[in-house]
């Protein structure tokens, strides 16, 4: 076969493999006839530059026919050889441009000799060498496609210079299921025609914006509340339900913040609600973005809980009178109550329907004794914490004035003669006085 004659891409894979094969001999033969020009000593510089010029053209030939080499047989030895040959290239290059320059400050960890035999010392900044790209996979999932088909466009289908029987082979490498089989048909006879029909064909059958729409409202409506609260879980939440906001943003569907706030607020852990809620009165709609930091900031405070060493907690009980209830049957009671607050209350006071607890509310604090209690029962609240739960009360603050398992609002005076009345919800925990 003639040297000079180009074997076009689409043509016989074989004859395009010895092409290929020829451009790098040529390549290595030239490369070598002038590193042996250059060691004779005195080299002439308009000679040399020349010879780099010519090389210059045949290391861009085979640069641009490389890629091809790797697709059609990955395990081939002039790849592997190639990355040496490359240095051994730039380093001559290298040498020549400077043969008629003034010497450049060396870029070696090295001293350098001033007229004065003082030595300055230069340091060299090394660049490490980054790991070829990865051309990501398609699993033939409508909600994967807009990324997916993003990426591949970045890294193959815009990339000049590439022949279309490259970017066939890394798009059939880069499909699985349905969208392999979309493309199979086109993969038989690898062209610059064939790439075009299947890169069309695969836009055709995933380009489906009702569909893309669909998928991603439904995943967010199906948005489930977090069972086991914590900060992986929580951050997971957050994030997939940001993934289909922006992926609808990229197919230009606007959505409603209000609308992502309630999706979230719906699916946050009960006690995280809670603080959520109580941070914002019930006139005003938060910020999207205001819950997104929230949201980090709790996982934040999560992770750095989860990694503190477990406390004694009987020795910090020792004397107390009673045994201590483990930390984690503690929290899990606590959660319990908020979330059963939070679900039957929405965290307003039932006495007046403003956003504070029902211990600091005016009204209840100004009405009588009965009338208090009389809320209690039908409410169906706690008498010692005034909240709304099923378990035994976990709170141990007790009546300033007696120490009794009631709230202090609910105290009666002896000497008045009123009795105490006992509400429907009745829970005799143990512990000290409320503050």
């Amino acid at each position: 076969m003639n040297n000079d004659e180009v074997i076009p891409a689409s043509g016989n894979a074989e004859k395009r493999l010895i092409y290929i094969e020829q451009k790098f001999n040529r390549f290595t033969k030239t490369l070598k006839s002038l590193k042996e020009y250059l060691a004779k000593g005195s080299p002439d510089a308009t000679n040399a530059e020349l010879r780099i010029n010519s090389l210059s053209t045949i290391y861009q030939g085979y640069s641009a026919n490389r890629e091809e080499l790797l697709s059609m047989q990955p395990e081939h030895p002039h790849i592997a050889a190639f990355d040496e040959l490359e240095s051994e290239y730039f380093e001559v290059a290298s040498r020549i441009s400077k043969m008629n320059k003034p010497p450049a400050i060396p870029f070696a960890n090295s001293s350098m000799l001033n007229g004065n035999n003082t030595a300055t010392f230069i340091e060299r900044t090394n660049v490490a060498k980054l790991a070829p790209l990865t051309v990501p996979k398609f699993d033939g999932n409508h909600k994967n496609w807009v990324p997916w088909k993003a990426n591949f466009q970045a890294l193959i289908h815009d990339r000049p210079g590439m022949a279309g029987s490259v970017k066939l082979s890394q798009l059939q490498n880069a499909v699985q299921g349905l969208a392999a089989t979309v493309i199979k048909e086109f993969c038989l006879d690898p062209s610059d025609v064939s790439y075009g029909l299947a890169w069309e064909a695969l836009c055709n059958a995933y380009d489906q914006r009702r569909v893309l729409v669909n998928e991603h409202f439904d995943t967010l409506l199906k948005s489930a509340p977090v069972q086991n609260p914590t900060a992986e879980t929580t951050a997971t939440l957050m994030y997939t339900v940001r993934q289909h906001v922006s992926m609808l943003k990229t197919i230009n569907i606007a959505i409603c913040d209000e609308f992502v706030l309630r999706i979230l607020e719906r699916c946050l852990p009960g006690y995280l609600l809670s603080l959520w809620i109580d941070k914002h009165s019930n006139r005003e709609i938060p910020k999207l973005e205001e819950l997104y930091i929230f949201v980090q900031d709790s996982i934040f405070k999560q992770r750095a809980i989860g990694e503190l060493p477990k406390r004694d907690y009987q020795s910090k009980r020792k004397g107390a009178g009673s045994k201590a209830e483990p930390p984690a049957k503690v929290s899990r009671n606590i959660a319990n109550t908020l979330v059963t607050t939070s679900t039957t209350s929405n965290n307003a006071c039932v006495q007046c329907g403003q956003s504070h607890r029902l211990y600091k509310c005016e009204k209840f604090n100004k009405a009588k004794l009965n009338e208090r209690w009389e809320l209690v029962k039908a409410k169906g609240l706690c008498r010692n914490c005034l909240y709304v739960h099923s378990a035994s009360c976990t709170s141990e603050k007790r009546c300033k004035k007696c120490h009794k398992d009631h709230h202090t609002l609910l105290h009666a005076d002896k000497k008045s003669g009123s009795s105490t009345p006992q509400p429907a919800n009745d829970s005799k925990p143990s512990g000290t006085s409320q503050p």
